[in-house]
């Protein structure tokens, strides 16, 4: 990223969209580690019209520059997403009012904002935005901070929106940001517990922006009831899931991000049953996940040693087992965790092997140790 040392000029923020070619100091390709997940300059529903400013600050001795792009509702970024260069001069804060239409030239759109900065810029800046409605009784908003990845909704989470209390004075729009890869599924929950409508193991691409206006009756297809929550399961990747809920009045909205509970439990380890016999002859008891007692295998034996891993998923998914490096002497089944260890000098030259169990969300390493003679 472009550094320029502190000058007693301030530096105007270059704010000039552009496709960026050609521009080396700012990469070409989103990083995706910092995020809005909601901005606009758009008409909405009941005659609102939405705009967002943001605002930055740079804590450091030296201007920082780097990228702004817009991903739009419903498609993924890319080099052809619209950009634009900003510079934030050392020591200084810059607002840029209607960031979407005068920063980015978009006559109308709505999405996500992605900021691209050096790794070693991000801890220096603080970046926000408010995402607003303007009518004549003055503006209307929601504040909507930069998020970092580590923000996100990781793997084996469940996060949940919570839906207007009334849902006929006010309107529910969510949406979520796939900030990797992700397999998602989506869910609409009634204050019972009862699941209404599944939307089940949908893959979303990296830098993809997802937004559902009206989203109970727009993408659930069903009518709102109170007290409903949209549940979301990711099943693998990262995502921002968001909610904004907006009076229908006074088209006065608020923003909040998914709560999240844990909605998957790893894999639990039993043991080891040396003889197949269908107990559990080596255990783990002190949960380090290393088997409390080696196994004393001989390397000069005439036969194999046969063995299985025991574990279980609490959420009765299938597991499978595999095996980390394992030397030759050594194999293990994927899906019955059946291990058969053969004879021979090289097994003089280990000290354990390592088998990795997963349900398909999570995973746990299992050390065996070995003592062979």
């Amino acid at each position: 990223m472009l550094r320029n040392p502190i000058r007693t000029s301030i530096l105007v923020a270059a704010l000039t969209p552009l496709s960026l070619a050609g521009v080396s100091a700012v990469e070409a390709s989103s990083s995706y580690k910092l995020v809005v997940p909601a901005a606009a300059h758009a008409a909405g529903v009941g005659g609102s019209v939405w705009s967002t400013d943001l605002n930055f600050y740079n804590s450091s001795a030296f201007d920082i520059t780097g990228r702004l792009t817009l991903i739009a509702d419903g498609t993924t970024g890319s080099d052809g997403s619209p950009s634009a260069v900003v510079t934030i001069p050392a020591h200084r804060s810059i607002a840029l009012v209607d960031a979407v239409g005068q920063t980015l030239g978009q006559t109308s759109a709505s999405g996500a904002l992605s900021f691209d900065f050096a790794d070693s810029d991000l801890p220096k800046l603080a970046i926000s935005s408010r995402t607003f409605n303007q009518s004549s009784e003055g503006t209307f908003g929601q504040t909507i901070p930069a998020l970092s990845n580590a923000e996100g909704v990781a793997a084996g989470t469940v996060s949940v929106l919570f839906a207007p209390v009334d849902p006929v004075a006010t309107r529910f729009n969510f949406g979520a940001f796939s900030l990797e890869d992700s397999v998602v599924t989506w869910r609409l929950v009634a204050s019972d517990g009862t699941v209404l409508v599944e939307k089940k193991d949908l893959s979303v691409s990296r830098g993809t922006a997802l937004k559902y206006n009206d989203g109970i009756h727009g993408y659930f297809g069903v009518e709102p009831t109170p007290g409903e929550v949209v549940e979301i399961e990711v099943r693998s990747g990262r995502m921002l899931p968001w909610a904004s809920r907006v009076d229908n009045k006074t088209n006065d909205g608020d923003f909040s991000l998914a709560r999240s509970v844990r909605g998957n439990e790893p894999p639990v380890i039993a043991g080891l049953d040396t003889n197949n016999d269908g107990s559990v002859d080596v255990k783990d008891l002190n949960g380090d996940l290393t088997l409390d007692q080696a196994l004393a295998i001989s390397s000069g034996a005439p036969f194999p040693y046969d063995m299985r891993l025991v574990a279980s998923d609490p959420e009765g998914k299938p597991l499978s087992f595999t095996g980390l490096s394992l030397p030759s002497n050594v194999v293990i089944d994927s899906a019955s965790g059946l291990m058969t260890v053969w004879p021979g000098v090289g097994l003089l030259q280990i000290s354990g092997v390592r088998i990795q169990i997963s349900d398909g969300i999570d995973t746990v390493i299992v050390t065996i140790p070995i003592a062979a003679y």
